[in-house]
């Protein structure tokens, strides 16, 4: 969740410490992400890049995108998702963490028949369309030569079957994610990626999901069709002989039979197509992380027929400042309002906000109020009662951690919460892992942007949003409908006379997808200043 801070505030400060020479042109770069969960190009197609999100943006924003209809074939996939966030307490890039994220389920690359793949021609023997067949002495004794020449080329195509490539999936992967993460530690950025590959297949036989690979798989096998079972009556016989004579045409098509049962047989080459697969590949360069969870080409005949990346997820922070400027110049007398509003109308002075996983940590964010801004905050994780991490409360009276993340066996369980501390006051305890979020909160001009998503199996086709007018009082300000993949954006009119504002998510969800009943799931709170 994404925090802005008091806008007269930081211009203030900067002035203040900066002599007035502040300018938007001095200001530094802000973290870029990105994502695309499946792209490339098949052969006689226009290369596809179908879903991504914040796509050709300069700066990292929170957006998302899924699979809207079925891919053209020879590709499908069950659901396919992007998505971005930029989260943090203030406007700094030093307090931000941009991350993308993108994943594929069950994908598959079908029947090749439908595209325009040449296959090779059946090798027929030679001299087919003239071939010599002697004649018996009773044949001669009719009035025939001792032999005569037939074109029997039409009749070994007939006995040629139509090619077509199998229809059979030729790959087949049951999910992959890519996620990639930009944030600031030890005053400079920070990228990291990771990826991941299951249920990997080549026409139905599994392959190792974990390592590269480059492999040549059959599509169809090379076989022979012996001559022996042509149909005499589809070879040509020369002119004035047929088949149909009394006697004549019994004793030819004996003749011509035995003078083909002697030719080589017909050469059917088998079809190969050569199929590389590329897992967790990762790039970084000019300070831009490239995470891809696949990647695979295909290749028949030595022609390329795909090349496709499956799960794609980038950030970047080449020209990013990680210094802290309005931590350092805020007056410790003047905190942002939306942290101090976070306290306000509770009976603790500190408070947790958001706990999210990412790719490789647990971020934390939380707030205090201002008698504690310079002190340090104890994070502790209560499924093992160990403090996990620690973090100092700054001058806008937020403070921010990360934490490692908890073990596969207590990481999905209701164990994993996690507990500020500071001279006896301890916050409510936040689980991990949640079913709604709040995933940015921003206000611009006389609006607030609000994005957040719910996690499926989906429920209810609302989300209502409640702004908080009083400690003990909330109102709806918006019913939202929820998009298929369960992202969600809002902008609202931002409440006149206030400080700082509060708002909050609720909706239904289902347990499992095969069970019709619902259960209440809610954001936790979401607070900006105004």
């Amino acid at each position: 969740m994404s925090i802005s801070l008091c806008r007269p505030l930081i211009v203030v400060a900067l002035a203040a410490g900066l002599g007035g020479g502040f300018s938007a042109s001095a200001a530094a770069e802000p973290f870029t992400c990105s994502a695309s969960a499946l792209k490339g190009s098949i052969v006689g197609q226009a290369p596809i890049d179908p879903v991504t999100a914040n796509a050709g943006q300069s700066a990292c924003r929170s957006d998302a995108g899924s699979l809207s209809s079925a891919l053209a074939a020879p590709l499908g996939a069950g659901a396919a998702q992007a998505s971005t966030v930029l989260d943090g307490p203030g406007e700094s890039a030093s307090d931000q963490h941009a991350s993308s994220t993108a994943s594929v389920a069950d994908f598959r690359i079908g029947a090749l028949g439908s595209l325009p793949i040449s296959l090779p021609a059946p090798q027929m023997p030679t001299g087919l369309d003239a071939v010599t067949v002697r004649l018996s002495s009773t044949l001669q004794g009719l009035g025939l030569p001792s032999s005569i020449v037939v074109d029997a080329l039409p009749a070994a195509r007939a006995l040629v079957p139509s090619s077509a490539l199998p229809d059979v999936a030729l790959l087949g992967v049951r999910a992959v994610r890519s996620t990639a993460s930009a944030r600031c530690g030890s005053g400079s950025p920070i990228l990291d990626g990771s990826s991941q590959v299951s249920g990997l297949t080549v026409l139905g036989q599994s392959w190792p999901a974990d390592q590269p690979l480059v492999r040549s798989v059959g599509l169809i096998d090379s076989r022979s069709i012996s001559l022996s079972g042509i149909d005499v009556n589809q070879v040509v016989l020369p002119a004035g002989l047929s088949y149909s004579q009394p006697v004549v045409g019994a004793l030819l098509a004996s003749a011509v039979r035995s003078a083909l049962a002697g030719l080589p047989p017909i050469q059917i080459p088998a079809t190969v197509a050569q199929v590389t697969t590329t897992p967790g590949q990762r790039s970084q360069a000019d300070g831009t992380l490239v995470q891809q969870a696949l990647r695979v080409q295909v290749s028949v005949l030595g022609t390329p027929v795909a090349d496709l990346v499956l799960g794609e997820a980038r950030v970047g922070g080449r020209s990013v400042s990680c210094a802290s400027p309005i931590a350092a110049v805020a007056p410790r007398s003047a905190p942002a309002p939306a942290s101090q509003l976070a306290v306000s109308c509770s009976r603790r002075n500190l408070t947790l906000i958001n706990v999210v996983e990412r790719s490789d940590h647990v971020a934390l964010l939380g707030a205090a109020d201002r008698r504690y801004i310079g002190r340090r905050v104890a994070i502790v994780f209560t499924g093992s009662g160990r403090q996990v991490a620690s973090a100092v409360v700054r001058g806008d009276g937020f403070f921010r951690t990360q934490a490692p993340v908890p073990s596969e066996g207590i990481r999905h369980t209701n164990r994993a919460r996690y507990v500020a501390q500071l001279d006896g006051q301890r916050s409510l305890a936040l689980k991990l892992e949640r079913r709604m979020r709040i995933s940015a909160l921003h206000h611009r001009g006389n609006r607030v942007l609000i994005v957040g998503r719910v996690t499926g199996p989906m429920g209810a086709p609302t989300i209502v949003l409640r702004q908080r007018v009083s400690c003990t009082h909330d109102v709806i300000v918006k019913r939202i409908h929820p998009r298929a993949d369960g992202g969600w954006r809002v902008w609202l009119p931002a409440p006149r006379g206030q400080q700082a504002a509060m708002y909050r998510a609720t909706t239904e969800v289902r347990k499992v997808q095969s069970n019709p009943r619902l259960f209440p799931t809610f954001t936790l709170p979401g607070y900006v200043s105004l």
